[in-house]
């Protein structure tokens, strides 16, 4: 969102609120964690943990298929209190 993005739903506003910030390891404590623990595939939590923020790009799901975002382009709404907002240019 410091890129220029904005939440498509509130759904998705609260779930960046609630992980922004927290370290990688957070969601260790969880459900999906203990079944990699329980079937021991460790490995797979291990390399989700050394793959945290490695991608440059920014992807959206369009019709069922994931979509590389370029960089949003702002577009600028003149009503004064309104944020800027990005034009979708995927």
């Amino acid at each position: 969102m410091k890129a220029g993005y904005i939440p498509e739903n509130s759904a998705t506003a609260e779930m960046i609120a609630k992980w922004s910030g927290a370290p990688a390891s957070a969601f260790i404590p969880s459900k999906s964690v203990d079944y990699l623990r329980r079937t021991q595939q460790l490995d797979d939590l291990d390399y989700i943990l050394e793959h945290v923020d490695d991608l440059r790009s920014t992807y959206v799901m369009e019709d069922g298929e994931v979509i590389a975002m370029q960089k949003p382009a702002i577009v600028a709404i003149g009503t004064p209190g309104i944020p800027a907002a990005p034009a979708k240019t995927a």
